[in-house]
């Protein structure tokens, strides 16, 4: 279970500009590394947590956003353990 302290350090992480929101590109760049996301699977998963439609994730949106991603890491890493 994922606690809010560790959600607000990881937004501080991908936050790489420091100006409180995190951009596509920062998002993207996430997504590809962990998940292997590609710009449009990016962009959709970005276009469903932008609830003020501003093109960035600000924190409280970022944390519906992270608590999804998380989700998607934990069903990746079970599929690779049930196939042993």
């Amino acid at each position: 279970m994922l606690t809010m302290d560790e959600i607000k350090k990881t937004f501080q992480k991908y936050d790489a500009d420091g100006n409180g929101y995190i951009s596509y590109d920062e998002a993207h760049q996430v997504l590809h590394e962990e998940l292997g996301f590609n710009q449009e699977k990016t962009k959709k998963l970005i276009s469903i947590y932008d609830r003020n439609g501003d093109g960035k994730l600000s924190y409280e949106e970022f944390i519906w956003f992270y608590w999804k991603i998380q989700e998607k890491k934990d069903e990746l890493k079970k599929m690779f353990r049930d196939r042993k």
